[in-house]
């Protein structure tokens, strides 16, 4: 008698290990949700406070004479080419400190904007306003031309010219400077400190 309860207790627990082994064998052939690996966490944007710069956008004095630098704090973000829309839009917008005059003739858009790495070149488009419109005096008309370039260089030590198109085209129509080849930037008429220095305590 116990002989055979020995022999059916032997053959219950082979099936059982058989069991356990099938079981096993299942799980790992067939994912399991415990397995399962956690999603990747999706990247978080970098907040707008980590992309506030203060850069120096250039305006014209009051009496006409000299490109002045006033000190913007801007949020620059993305490729250098949005970066740099975004500075151009700051120049037509014109200066927020009022001892400083716009540069861009009232109207000008900005078309298109696209870095030339081979040449380390900016080429931008504006639209008709910025020559119909210009002011016809030779150093207004140099500000309007070199508040963008200087500023554009300025912001980038890679950028060498700046090549400055209207409606797409170079312009050749008899302006007092000549934009049909890119410009390099000018500081001959800069005042080298920034705007608020020329701001009286008064003011």
């Amino acid at each position: 008698m116990k002989k055979a309860l020995l022999v059916i207790l032997s053959f219950g627990l082979v099936i059982l290990l058989g069991v356990g082994i099938t079981l096993l064998v299942s799980s790992m052939r067939s994912p399991s949700a415990a397995l399962e690996l956690p999603p990747i966490p999706a990247t978080e944007e970098p907040s707008d406070e980590n992309n506030t710069f203060t850069v120096p956008l250039y305006f014209l004095s009051s009496d006409h004479r000299l490109l002045v630098k006033e000190r913007r704090t801007l949020v620059l973000s993305g490729r250098l080419e949005e970066r740099l829309e975004t500075l151009v839009r700051a120049l037509i917008d014109g200066p927020g400190v009022r001892n400083l005059l716009p540069t861009i003739p009232e109207g000008t858009r900005l078309q298109s904007l696209f870095w030339d790495e081979a040449q380390k070149c900016v080429v931008l488009s504006l639209s008709r306003e910025f020559i119909d419109r210009r002011p016809g005096h030779a150093l207004s008309e140099w500000a309007s031309i070199y508040s963008l370039v200087n500023t554009l260089a300025d912001h980038d030590s890679s950028i060498q010219t700046i090549q400055i198109l209207v409606d797409g085209e170079l312009v050749e129509d008899g302006l007092l400077w000549d934009l049909t080849e890119p410009l390099a930037p000018d500081k001959t008429f800069v005042f080298y400190d920034s705007a608020e220095s020329l701001m009286s305590p008064g003011q």
